[in-house]
């Protein structure tokens, strides 16, 4: 059993990750709960048979947990690992994309000086889609050659002049950039990003990257990945309320799209099939489940804070080439 201490609730803890702890039960207590607000924490931990505690320093600190779970920063910001360094303790970190490059560099300075395990949370990687899709990859539809991505996402959500201008924005494209990092195991080569004209198939709002991932020099074997942010779904046939995402990879052998995080269509040899996941394992049940394999010693591979990193300064990067109106090298 992982005896956990709670960080900050954030706005998610009641859909997403009080189902998902609860589901863990037997692998994870929740011991002592901080919030800003100290009513809720208060409520929370009441009733989850737990201890309200009134500062992340005492919290971290208490022996009778053995990891700690950041869901929000509050006010803390990047100095948060600064507070809870000392404690040493394996930890979750669930607002990680949410950030920007130089705050992220400042967080990793402090968990250096610690020599903490942080485990920032990458979900997309572990959602029913995309481990189906590795399955079909290795037995069914063969390498990615190409990748589409579709992100739908609400006007207000792509209102400025860069691609990332927005958070919410800006954290979906960095998940992106994870997500096709571990599929294709591969790294960008360089970044192009448009802004499409009101007129024909392209509506005002809409975003475009195209990027190449492979080795330099070696044209054969480079993959390219198309990002499409759009204010409208063209199967809703009207604006989107919510940010989506669909993946459409083309591979050797046939094709697959993710629908959502549940839904995965695939096609070979002219015969297409779809599947509903949702009876699998959520993708948050699954990286927390790895979380504590991780605190318990194991040494199954995950992300670190440098992944976090990576995926932030590429956002920036998109974001400069659209300002500049040219292709930027990302490596070499």
């Amino acid at each position: 059993m992982v005896n956990v201490g709670i960080i900050g609730l954030g706005p998610k803890w009641e859909s997403t990750y009080e189902p998902a702890l609860k589901s863990l039960a037997g692998r994870m207590s929740v011991r002592a709960v901080f919030d800003a607000v100290s009513s809720r924490a208060a409520q929370v931990a009441g009733s989850i048979n737990a201890r309200a505690v009134d500062g992340v320093r005492p919290l971290a600190r208490r022996d009778d947990i053995d990891s700690l779970l950041i869901l929000d920063t509050n006010w803390h910001g990047e100095n948060l690992f600064r507070l809870i360094g000392p404690s040493g303790k394996p930890t979750y970190f669930a607002d990680a994309l949410n950030r920007e490059s130089g705050e992220i560099c400042t967080m990793i300075d402090h968990i250096r000086s610690h020599e903490m395990i942080v485990m920032p949370e990458m979900s997309r990687r572990y959602t029913p889609t995309t481990s189906r899709l590795h399955e079909l990859i290795v037995t069914q539809i063969g390498p990615p050659r190409n990748v589409t991505v579709y992100l739908y996402s609400p006007p207000s959500h792509l209102s400025g002049e860069d691609t990332g201008s927005d958070p919410t924005s800006a954290c979906l494209l960095a998940e992106v950039f994870d997500w096709c990092h571990y599929v294709l195991r591969s790294t960008p080569l360089e970044i192009t990003s448009l802004k499409s004209e009101p007129a024909g198939n392209n509506p005002p709002g809409d975003r475009q990257i195209q990027v190449r991932y492979g080795k330099p020099h070696q044209e054969e074997s480079q993959i390219g990945v198309d990002f499409r942010i759009r204010e409208w779904d063209p199967r809703m046939a009207k604006p989107v309320t919510e940010p989506n995402l669909v993946f459409e990879v083309h591979c050797q052998q046939g094709r697959a799209v993710l629908h959502s995080t549940t839904e995965i269509e695939w096609e070979r040899n002219d015969t297409i099939r779809k599947e509903n996941l949702a009876h699998e394992r959520t993708n948050l049940e699954v990286i927390l489940d790895h979380f504590c394999r991780r605190v318990v010693g194991g040494l199954i591979p995950v992300a670190d804070m440098f992944d976090v990193h990576r995926c932030i300064q590429l956002v920036e990067i998109a974001n400069q080439s659209l300002a500049e109106g040219q292709t930027v090298r990302v490596n070499g």
